[in-house]
């Protein structure tokens, strides 16, 4: 999970190529900007559910009733919900890197650890 919040930090924070800074690239980098937003607020649940639920086995009973954790983690409190979060977050980060580096100048390890996070 920690993963998937560097990459999206990456696609948040890593400017265009100058050639890709024409008429139309503001919309580009929004659609960049967006995907690594997404991929970090659809992250943070997962950890909160996975340490929470997956490695410390507790509930969320002992939180706070204003947290309203049982709404915003959702199906992430079941292990198959969360299977499901890492299956379909690696079909999505496997390729992102890469395309991303059609627009970005985007360094070699970025790239590996998006196919590693895909495969695993």
């Amino acid at each position: 999970i920690g993963g998937f919040v560097v990459i999206g930090t990456m696609l948040v924070c890593t400017p265009l190529k100058p050639e890709h800074t024409h008429h139309g690239a503001v919309v580009d980098r929004m659609f960049w900007v967006t995907q690594g937003v997404y991929l970090i607020a659809f992250s943070i649940p997962a950890l909160v559910a996975t340490v929470q639920c997956g490695v410390r086995r507790n509930g969320f009973e002992n939180w706070p009733a204003w947290m309203r954790a049982e709404i915003w983690l959702g199906i992430l409190k079941f292990q198959l919900g969360r299977a499901v979060f890492f299956i379909g977050a690696g079909f999505y980060i496997f390729p992102v890197m890469d395309n991303f580096g059609l627009m970005a100048k985007v360094e070699t390890w970025p790239r590996v650890l998006s196919y590693f996070l895909g495969v695993v």
